[in-house]
Protein backbone atom coordinates (compact mmCIF):
# COMPACT_ATOMS: atom_id res chain seq x y z
CA UNK A 1 0.00 0.00 0.00
CA UNK A 2 2.85 2.36 0.60
CA UNK A 3 3.59 2.29 -3.24
CA UNK A 4 0.25 3.49 -4.01
CA UNK A 5 0.62 6.51 -1.38
CA UNK A 6 3.39 7.52 -3.26
CA UNK A 7 1.62 7.22 -6.46
CA UNK A 8 -1.28 9.20 -5.51
CA UNK A 9 0.78 11.95 -3.69
CA UNK A 10 2.80 11.90 -7.53
CA UNK A 11 -0.29 12.25 -9.29
CA UNK A 12 -1.30 14.78 -7.55
CA UNK A 13 1.94 16.94 -7.75
CA UNK A 14 2.53 16.59 -11.39
CA UNK A 15 -1.10 17.72 -11.30
CA UNK A 16 -0.37 20.81 -9.62
CA UNK A 17 2.97 21.65 -11.49
CA UNK A 18 0.91 21.37 -14.68
CA UNK A 19 -1.49 23.68 -13.41
CA UNK A 20 0.99 26.13 -12.72
CA UNK A 21 2.77 26.12 -15.72
CA UNK A 22 -0.30 26.65 -17.54
CA UNK A 23 -1.09 29.29 -15.32
CA UNK A 24 2.33 30.69 -15.84
CA UNK A 25 1.74 30.48 -19.35
CA UNK A 26 -1.71 32.12 -19.80
CA UNK A 27 0.00 35.43 -17.52
CA UNK A 28 2.50 35.73 -20.03
CA UNK A 29 0.21 35.56 -22.64
CA UNK A 30 -2.76 37.65 -21.76
CA UNK A 31 -0.80 39.31 -18.57
CA UNK A 32 -1.05 43.12 -20.51
CA UNK A 33 -5.26 42.47 -20.82
CA UNK A 34 -5.59 40.72 -17.35
CA UNK A 35 -3.80 44.01 -15.79
CA UNK A 36 -6.14 45.96 -17.50
CA UNK A 37 -9.03 44.24 -16.64
CA UNK A 38 -7.91 44.05 -12.76
CA UNK A 39 -7.65 47.94 -12.65
CA UNK A 40 -11.14 48.15 -14.67
CA UNK A 41 -9.84 49.87 -17.82
CA UNK A 42 -12.42 49.14 -20.59
CA UNK A 43 -10.43 50.23 -23.27
CA UNK A 44 -6.29 48.62 -23.23
CA UNK A 45 -4.48 50.43 -25.51
CA UNK A 46 -4.25 49.16 -28.88
CA UNK A 47 -1.08 48.32 -30.57
CA UNK A 48 0.83 50.84 -33.07
CA UNK A 49 -0.99 50.80 -36.62
CA UNK A 50 1.48 49.22 -38.89
CA UNK A 51 0.28 51.46 -41.85
CA UNK A 52 0.96 54.98 -43.02
CA UNK A 53 -0.96 57.59 -44.17
CA UNK A 54 -0.58 61.34 -45.46
CA UNK A 55 -3.32 63.69 -46.24
CA UNK A 56 -3.16 66.92 -48.26
CA UNK A 57 -5.58 69.67 -49.38
CA UNK A 58 -5.81 69.92 -53.24
CA UNK A 59 -7.60 73.40 -53.54
CA UNK A 60 -10.73 75.24 -52.86
CA UNK A 61 -11.87 78.11 -55.08
CA UNK A 62 -12.67 81.72 -53.86
CA UNK A 63 -16.11 81.41 -52.60
CA UNK A 64 -16.64 77.34 -53.13
CA UNK A 65 -18.42 75.15 -50.63
CA UNK A 66 -16.26 72.75 -51.01
CA UNK A 67 -12.86 71.82 -50.32
CA UNK A 68 -10.75 69.28 -52.09
CA UNK A 69 -8.44 67.34 -49.90
CA UNK A 70 -6.41 63.54 -51.05
CA UNK A 71 -5.54 60.64 -48.65
CA UNK A 72 -2.20 58.46 -50.25
CA UNK A 73 -0.67 55.54 -48.01
CA UNK A 74 -1.19 52.27 -47.23
CA UNK A 75 -1.86 49.32 -44.59
CA UNK A 76 -0.30 46.12 -45.29
CA UNK A 77 -1.60 42.26 -44.05
CA UNK A 78 -5.33 43.47 -43.99
CA UNK A 79 -7.78 40.38 -43.54
CA UNK A 80 -11.35 40.87 -45.50
CA UNK A 81 -11.96 42.18 -48.86
CA UNK A 82 -12.19 46.31 -48.09
CA UNK A 83 -10.66 48.85 -45.52
CA UNK A 84 -12.15 52.41 -45.10
CA UNK A 85 -10.88 55.90 -45.61
CA UNK A 86 -12.39 57.50 -42.53
CA UNK A 87 -11.71 61.56 -42.05
CA UNK A 88 -12.74 64.42 -39.46
CA UNK A 89 -12.66 67.95 -40.29
CA UNK A 90 -11.73 70.82 -37.92
CA UNK A 91 -12.13 74.25 -37.21
CA UNK A 92 -8.08 75.44 -37.82
CA UNK A 93 -8.93 78.19 -35.02
CA UNK A 94 -9.83 76.43 -32.15
CA UNK A 95 -8.87 72.74 -33.23
CA UNK A 96 -12.58 72.46 -32.24
CA UNK A 97 -14.64 69.33 -34.18
CA UNK A 98 -17.00 71.04 -37.47
CA UNK A 99 -20.25 69.24 -37.17
CA UNK A 100 -23.12 68.66 -39.77
CA UNK A 101 -23.19 67.05 -43.20
CA UNK A 102 -20.27 65.95 -44.74
CA UNK A 103 -18.01 66.56 -41.72
CA UNK A 104 -16.86 63.31 -41.39
CA UNK A 105 -17.10 60.89 -44.03
CA UNK A 106 -15.92 57.74 -45.27
CA UNK A 107 -14.94 56.03 -48.73
CA UNK A 108 -14.24 52.01 -48.86
CA UNK A 109 -11.32 50.99 -50.27
CA UNK A 110 -10.92 47.02 -52.18
CA UNK A 111 -8.09 45.25 -50.49
CA UNK A 112 -5.17 44.69 -52.87
CA UNK A 113 -3.32 41.23 -51.78
CA UNK A 114 -4.34 42.21 -48.56
CA UNK A 115 -3.14 45.46 -48.94
CA UNK A 116 -4.98 48.75 -48.05
CA UNK A 117 -3.68 51.02 -50.55
CA UNK A 118 -5.46 55.01 -50.65
CA UNK A 119 -4.71 57.08 -53.44
CA UNK A 120 -8.20 58.84 -53.39
CA UNK A 121 -9.30 62.67 -53.25
CA UNK A 122 -12.28 63.36 -51.25
CA UNK A 123 -14.57 66.55 -50.74
CA UNK A 124 -15.39 68.40 -47.49
CA UNK A 125 -17.51 71.21 -47.16
CA UNK A 126 -16.25 74.13 -46.65
CA UNK A 127 -18.64 75.98 -44.33
CA UNK A 128 -19.22 79.89 -44.49
CA UNK A 129 -18.56 80.49 -40.73
CA UNK A 130 -15.28 78.89 -40.50
CA UNK A 131 -12.03 81.20 -41.30
CA UNK A 132 -9.75 77.82 -41.96
CA UNK A 133 -9.73 74.10 -41.47
CA UNK A 134 -8.06 71.18 -41.54
CA UNK A 135 -8.73 67.57 -41.95
CA UNK A 136 -7.73 64.27 -39.82
CA UNK A 137 -7.94 61.25 -41.72
CA UNK A 138 -7.24 57.21 -41.11
CA UNK A 139 -7.45 53.75 -42.39
CA UNK A 140 -9.37 51.26 -40.92
CA UNK A 141 -10.20 47.52 -41.47
CA UNK A 142 -13.73 46.16 -42.50
CA UNK A 143 -13.91 45.53 -38.50
CA UNK A 144 -12.84 49.65 -37.27
CA UNK A 145 -9.76 48.88 -36.01
CA UNK A 146 -7.40 51.20 -36.87
CA UNK A 147 -4.71 50.29 -39.60
CA UNK A 148 -2.95 54.01 -39.63
CA UNK A 149 -2.55 57.00 -36.90
CA UNK A 150 -4.37 59.86 -37.96
CA UNK A 151 -2.75 61.99 -40.17
CA UNK A 152 -3.61 65.83 -40.13
CA UNK A 153 -3.12 67.94 -43.22
CA UNK A 154 -2.06 71.68 -43.36
CA UNK A 155 -4.61 74.84 -42.57
CA UNK A 156 -6.66 75.21 -45.64
CA UNK A 157 -7.41 79.33 -45.70
CA UNK A 158 -10.82 79.72 -46.70
CA UNK A 159 -11.33 83.01 -46.21
CA UNK A 160 -9.39 86.22 -45.60
CA UNK A 161 -10.57 87.87 -42.05
CA UNK A 162 -13.14 90.86 -43.08
CA UNK A 163 -12.96 89.61 -46.70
Amino acid sequence: MPVLSWLQQTKEALAAVVAIVLAVIAIVHWGGDVVDWARGRDNAPTPPAQGSLSVTWDHVQPGASVAEFSASGEAPGVDGKHCVLRWQTFDAGNAQRLTGPGQRGEQTIALDHHVCLANRPFDVPAPANVDSLYVEAWLEDDSGTRLTAPAKSKTLILAQPGG
